[in-house]
């Protein structure tokens, strides 16, 4: 398993979905950009991988919980949209709306 993430880049997801580059990564994920070269009309994705390598079952169900909470708030107009979800054995793909914008800049809490 990969834990430098720079090296999944160029990467498919569900034989569909090329990890591009990387958004951004936290403690317990990452967040690629990615293209669906299948169908190359579609907008680009944001895709957050959640490794599952090393985790107990109650660990990976607090994961689905995430992806299940984002299902249900799906179709709000002030949240990001989760088109799918993705599951291999090493990881937990939510693969939501690209924005082009960051929260933190529109919101004003980078404090700039």
């Amino acid at each position: 398993m990969d834990h430098d993430p720079s090296l999944r880049l160029g990467r498919l997801v569900d034989d569909r979905l090329r990890l591009t580059s990387i958004l951004g990564s936290g403690s317990f994920a990452v967040v690629f950009l990615a293209i669906d070269i299948k169908d190359p009309a579609q907008p680009r994705y944001a895709v957050k991988s959640l490794c599952k390598a090393g985790l107990s079952p109650p660990q990976i169900a607090i994961q689905r919980r995430e992806a299940n909470v984002m299902r249900k708030l799906t179709g709000h107009p002030n949240i990001v949209r989760l088109v799918r979800t993705i599951e291999t054995p090493q990881y937990l793909y939510l693969v939501m709306e690209y924005c082009e914008m960051d929260l933190y800049d529109v919101s004003g809490l980078t404090g700039s």
